[in-house]
């Protein structure tokens, strides 16, 4: 069910989205790999990212006790770790990249860089439905378009996402418990 709803939320809608705009479009959605060069900034950017969400969460997690009690890393358990993994890693750092940091920001971009980081994140906040975590989702989401922007690639951000949601699968319940929870 995750997996279609994500498919069905982020992706075919993208998809449709970038076929009205035309053939070129795709060119400016920063569909590109990322350099070699990019690595550390990238690794800089999901410790600050891992950091900065574990302390978010600590908080929203003192303030609101009972938020963190059916944190996803509970779904984490034996044999449906590789699941887990595809369906609350993977597939959400790739399709939420490519309409957040690919559609989104380029969208609005021409407004302004800063409008197009704040709009893409708070939008990013918002799709996840946990208006708790709403701080957590939007400090994320301006990282990953300074991400997308610093490194002009897409698939950098889609990296950063796809390795802070594993860290999440496994961090979550930890920082909750942290919390005296």
């Amino acid at each position: 069910a995750i997996v279609t709803i994500q498919l069905i939320v982020y992706a075919l809608p993208t998809v449709f989205f970038c076929r009205l705009r035309g053939s070129g479009y795709a060119k400016g959605l920063r569909l590109r790999l990322f350099r070699a060069n990019h690595l550390l900034f990238m690794l800089l950017a999901l410790i600050a990212m891992v950091a900065g969400s574990a302390l978010i969460n600590l908080a929203v997690f003192r303030i609101f006790p009972d938020s963190g009690a059916s944190t996803v890393s509970s779904a984490v358990q034996g044999q449906d770790l590789f699941f887990a993994v595809i369906a609350l890693a993977v597939l959400p750092a790739l399709t939420e990249e490519f309409l957040f940091r690919g559609v989104i920001l380029t969208e609005y971009q021409a407004v302004s860089v800063p409008f197009a980081v704040i709009i893409s994140s708070l939008l990013f906040a918002m799709m996840h439905l946990n208006p708790v975590r709403l701080p957590t989702y939007f400090f994320c989401g301006i990282l990953l378009a300074i991400v997308a922007y610093a490194t002009r690639s897409v698939f950098a951000s889609m990296v950063v996402h796809l390795c802070n949601n594993v860290a999440a699968l496994f961090l979550d319940r930890f920082v909750y418990n942290v919390a005296g929870n």
